[in-house]
């Protein structure tokens, strides 16, 4: 199998943005760019350029229309996998495959194609203190998640290193579908429609994506590379709860990618 270069990778990223942007734009749903394809929107035009990945976001019920309308797949080589659909998947949010590609994580066992992540945005309680409660549950959850699916663990504290291992085997036996079952679960736990704070849960920063909806609903347009995508009315506000001061880039020995993947174009004639 030949190997994708990272220019190749985001062009096929792109191209899935672009196929979103159309199917969601004929079918009437919502969705905005998020996390550092956001930033990087807003900075750059286009991808962070020591970023490897392409994030949007959807409100819950645009979310699961999109899920519903795509069971045969969004365009020619492109799917949407979920872990409610498609066996051995591993995280609480959806994304879009590239079928024509092989994708390794080094982290996590898990093996797809170049994607897309989408993240659903759900409602959350007015309390503030609800939200950190809430949060804080999804972390213990999320927690939970990283140990059942991670390929390598290792602690210096010799009896931690027992105690973690045991407790890893334990997450097997319990299932690690289940804890998926229990995120989506909390997760949907307040209904977006009837909330007036909403935030991505399932993933993300622990709480610094709440924001009001009234503020955030309304789509603007940003450039990304090639392409014009949604964005959400208040992204200056959300990008500085996220990132802080995001215009000033970070020090240029923080300028890489939390990601270490190795990606193949699949040899179809096989």
């Amino acid at each position: 199998m030949k190997e994708i270069t990272p220019i190749e990778s985001k062009q096929l990223m792109v191209k899935m943005l672009d196929e979103l942007s159309r199917f969601c734009e004929a079918h009437q749903l919502r969705y905005y760019l998020t996390y550092g394809t956001l930033l990087g929107a807003v900075r750059h035009q286009g991808f962070i350029p020591w970023d490897d990945d392409l994030d949007v976001m959807m409100p819950r019920p645009d979310y699961e229309k999109l899920l519903e309308l795509t069971k045969d797949g969004l365009a020619p080589s492109m799917r949407i996998d979920s872990f409610k659909r498609s066996p051995g998947y591993i995280y609480p949010f959806a994304k879009i495959i590239h079928e024509d590609t092989l994708l390794i994580e080094d982290l996590y066992d898990y093996k797809a194609g170049v994607y897309l992540d989408i993240f659903p945005i759900d409602g959350l309680p007015e309390d503030p203190e609800l939200r950190k409660k809430k949060y804080h549950k999804m972390g213990v959850y999320r927690k939970l998640l990283s140990l059942a699916y991670k390929r390598k663990h290792h602690w210096d504290n010799p009896l931690k290193n027992i105690m973690m291992k045991i407790l890893i085997q334990l997450i097997h036996l319990y299932g690690n579908k289940r804890i998926l079952e229990l995120i989506d679960k909390e997760v949907r736990s307040i209904d977006f429609d009837d909330s007036s704070i909403i935030g991505i849960i399932a993933w993300g920063y622990g709480g610094k994506e709440a924001c009001l909806k009234e503020e955030f609903i309304p789509q603007i347009e940003l450039p990304f590379e090639t392409l014009k995508a949604k964005a959400p009315a208040n992204t200056h506000a959300w990008l500085t709860q996220v990132y802080g001061d995001y215009m000033t880039p970070p020090p240029l020995d923080k300028r890489s990618s939390p990601h270490i993947n190795t990606i193949f174009w699949l040899d179809k004639t096989k």
